[in-house]
């Protein structure tokens, strides 16, 4: 995790600015038999503009358009969460996996996920306040 800090008089502030997951993890997580979805966008919340990159895991492997319907799902999904929420509570919630789980069991109904996680969140352009 990137942390950007800044002084204001007698103040430190300190807001994250990038949240990576480790690419052994992903890897370990990637079995024989199963397929993998990856994808990058851009979207912009209520206070900066993010990227997203989610990843995400199938059970067993699956076809093109089952993983394209997943891919959508999950961007339309993570799009509407940020829109309505501040960079420091995408954050929050984030580390603590809560919107993992939540898209992990809208994305259940298409096909089931053995991993869902958000691979890189990484703050663009900050809005000027």
């Amino acid at each position: 995790m990137t942390l950007k800090t800044k002084v204001k008089g007698e103040e430190v502030l300190t807001s994250p600015k990038e949240l990576r997951l480790l690419p052994y993890y992903l890897r370990r997580m990637v079995r024989r038999g199963t397929n993998y979805v990856e994808d990058s966008f851009s979207t912009e919340c209520k206070d900066s503009q993010i990227r997203i990159k989610p990843f995400l895991v199938t059970r067993r492997k699956v076809s093109r358009a089952v993983r394209k319907a997943l891919r959508n799902k999950a961007k339309e999904e993570l799009i509407s969460w940020a829109k309505e929420s501040t960079t420091e509570k995408i954050f929050d919630e984030t580390l603590k996996g809560k919107i993992q789980r939540e898209l992990s069991i809208k994305l259940k109904k298409i096909y089931p996920l053995s991993l869902c996680e958000i691979r890189i969140l990484n703050v663009e352009k900050e809005k000027k306040e």
